[in-house]
C-alpha cells in the first residue's frame, strides 16, 4: 500500500481509500498455466506465496485491519511500475474492444476487459528466480476493522465453531491455509 485517504459519499459515509502500486496477474493464473503437470505449483513457489502473504496480513493486523478474502486469485506479482514501461508493454499488448454495460442503476457504462502487466514468471521458473518475485495482496472489499462484525457469509472457524460475532486477523490466517488453499495444490 502507497498511500490510504478517506472520502465520503453524497450521503455522507466515509469510505477507505487505498492507493495500491501497479500488480501483474495472480497466483493462481500462474499455477493454471501448469497444464503438462496437474495445475501445480513447485513447493518453493508455494513458500515463497505464503511467506510474502503472511507478510502482507502482518502489516494489516499493526494496522487492526482483516482481508478477508485470502485466496490466489488475490496474490497479484509485484510488476512494472514506471508510466513509460507500463505504456510500452499496453502498447504491445492486444487492444481489448469496449464493451457497454448496463449497470445496476440502468445507466450504460463503456467498459475495457482488464489487462494484466506481464510479471515474467512462469509455473516452472528456477527457485532463484522466485525469490525475486514480491507478492502483494489484492481486492480488498471484504475486509474490515478487526473489531468489526463478521459478515454473514464469513466462513472462519470462530465465527462458525465459537459463534463469535467479531473477527481478527485469525481469519486471514485462517484463510490462507484453508481457503487460500495454494499449499494443497503442490507437487514436490
Amino acid at each position: 500500500m502507497q498511500s490510504y485517504f478517506y472520502e465520503h459519499d453524497t450521503q455522507g459515509r466515509r469510505h477507505l481509500c487505498l492507493v495500491f502500486l501497479v500488480y501483474g496477474s495472480s497466483v493462481e493464473d500462474l499455477r493454471l498455466t501448469n497444464a503438462y503437470d496437474g495445475q501445480y505449483l513447485p513447493l518453493y513457489t508455494v513458500q515463497k506465496v505464503i511467506g510474502d502473504i503472511s507478510e502482507r496480513l502482518s502489516d494489516l493486523a499493526v494496522h487492526k485491519i482483516i482481508h478477508g478474502a485470502v485466496t490466489p486469485d488475490n496474490f497479484l506479482f509485484f510488476c512494472i511500475q514506471t508510466s513509460d514501461a507500463i505504456q510500452k508493454v499496453l502498447g504491445q499488448s492486444k487492444s481489448k474492444r469496449v464493451e457497454k454495460i448496463v449497470g445496476s442503476d440502468g445507466v450504460t457504462y463503456p467498459s475495457v476487459i482488464s489487462q494484466p502487466i506481464p510479471h515474467g514468471f512462469t509455473w516452472d521458473c528456477t527457485e532463484e528466480d522466485i525469490e525475486c518475485a514480491t507478492i502483494y495482496l489484492s481486492n480488498f472489499a471484504h475486509g474490515g476493522a478487526m473489531t468489526s462484525d463478521a459478515p454473514k457469509d464469513f466462513l472462519a472457524p470462530e465465527v462458525l465453531q465459537r459463534r463469535r460475532k467479531k473477527i481478527d486477523g485469525k481469519s486471514d490466517v485462517w484463510m490462507l491455509r484453508e481457503d487460500g488453499a495454494v499449499e494443497t495444490r503442490t507437487h514436490s
